[in-house]
């Protein structure tokens, strides 16, 4: 079977008409003062100036999109909040991150009934500027009006945010000197040498030093919700696990659509030409299987097995492409079994389940994302410096323990822990079958 290949204008099209379609199912999602048409109006400026968004899953973008009209934030000009594409290397797939700007930070934080003011600022060398923390807080910034350059991050030497609670007197400060920033940068982003860190360094100074002094502040949820997105967008972590369900209508369009499209693909897998995924070793990756040698092939199956041994169709997304990759492999060295034909070709089935009494849904996905939680810290426990970056993972995300986790903490935790254990996984598989490759040659 083949299938028309869209161009980016049918594709965008094609996406604004199921958005039209559904927009009744969009707006229960929305608060009263956004309207889904200027939401919807708002993705397509956001893909005119960024065609990659259409490379991202129809479903991770519309959840993006829909999260930030949760947030009360229009992903426009006006820098409340941006939709990237993020490569989700672990998945193969690729998916749409949320970044908060510091004006929407600002924003959310303007609409809480609890605080008085806020008030945020860049120290520039030649401004007036005192500062003091304790008992009897404040801050006093003057800009120097002679200054005509800004952005240049040698000539910042601070940045300050404050907030004041209804009926209190003493304002809530955070001042981070120039060191300080840059020591955050270096310690928790990971896109600490690209974007806007090397673009707009003040706009990341201001937005850190207003996610930090927001921390104890009390918020609403949506403000505690973006600071953390923003937090894993920073680590580069996907924070698919952090988005809420689509409306019921919306998300059995959706299933439709995905099923379809996967319908095609196993039309077309078992194919000659068939490439190597890019997470494979150097010496394969982005190859075709008729590229390879056989001593290559026999190699990358023995990765594949591996991988597939491990896995199951929930827990990876590419289960079964890779299955179709291996079954490819082998019929060409003449080794194809009946099990990898059978992961290749038939839909997954659980077992059978004995029955068991009924449990409060809400109560049973906590009770398997604290179990998630504590299977993976086992596992990341028993690596080289595990124990050690389940320490720099709480810190870097201000939890105090594992136990005190609250439930979006938890899911923060579970993703930031996966991650680190399936990078030391890929590593390790791939100097086996580097091993491996050496020996067979």
């Amino acid at each position: 079977m083949t299938t028309k290949q869209l161009t980016a204008y049918e594709r965008k099209e094609t996406l604004r008409d199921f958005l039209g379609k559904n927009k009744n199912a969009i707006a229960e999602c929305l608060p009263k003062f956004m309207t889904t048409e200027r939401l919807i109006g708002q993705l397509m400026t956001n893909i005119n100036a960024n065609p990659k968004l259409l490379e991202v899953s129809p479903r991770s973008l519309i959840g993006a999109l829909l999260y930030c009209g949760s947030l009360g934030l229009e992903p426009s000009a006006l820098g409340h909040v941006y939709l990237i594409p993020f490569a989700n290397r672990q998945k193969g797939t690729t998916e749409c991150q949320i970044i908060v700007g510091y004006k929407g930070l600002a924003m959310l934080a303007r609409r809480s009934e609890m605080i008085d003011c806020m008030n945020a600022g860049v120290v520039y060398e030649g401004d007036e500027f005192d500062w003091e923390d304790g008992t009897s807080p404040f801050v006093k910034h003057k800009p120097d009006p002679s200054r005509t350059e800004f952005g240049n991050p040698d000539d910042i030497l601070y940045a300050w945010a404050s907030y004041r609670i209804k009926g209190s007197t003493n304002p809530q400060i955070t001042v981070l000197s120039k060191n300080k920033i840059s020591w955050h940068r270096d310690r928790y982003s990971k896109a600490k040498d690209k974007g806007p860190w090397v673009d707009n360094f003040e706009s990341m100074a201001l937005k850190t030093a207003i996610r930090i002094n927001m921390k104890l502040a009390p918020m609403q949820t949506e403000m505690h919700s973006a600071i953390a997105l923003d937090e894993m967008a920073e680590s580069q972590l996907s924070q698919s696990s952090f988005m809420p369900e689509l409306p019921k209508a919306l998300d059995e369009k959706l299933q439709e659509i995905e099923s379809e499209e996967v319908k095609e693909i196993q039309d077309e897998s078992v194919t000659p030409g068939l490439t190597i995924p890019q997470w494979a070793p150097t010496s394969v990756k982005g190859r075709t299987i008729e590229e390879l040698s056989p001593a290559q092939q026999k190699t990358f199956a023995k990765t594949l097995k591996k991988r597939l041994k491990v896995a199951t169709p929930e827990t990876n997304p590419n289960y079964g492409q890779e299955a179709t990759l291996l079954l490819a492999i082998e019929e060409k060295l003449g080794t194809a079994s009946a099990t990898v034909k059978e992961a290749a070709t038939e839909p997954h089935h659980k077992k059978d389940e004995v029955e068991e009494p009924p449990v409060d849904e809400e109560q049973k996905a906590e009770l398997t994302m604290r179990e998630s939680l504590a299977l993976v810290v086992d596992k990341l426990k028993i690596t080289p410096n595990g124990r050690w970056i389940i320490v720099d993972i709480l810190d870097k995300h201000h939890i105090e323990s594992i136990k005190k986790a609250t439930d979006d903490q938890v899911k923060i935790l579970i993703d930031a822990f996966d991650r680190e254990l399936k990078e030391f996984q890929a590593k390790e598989i791939e100097a086996e079958a580097e091993e491996e490759e050496v020996k067979a040659e």
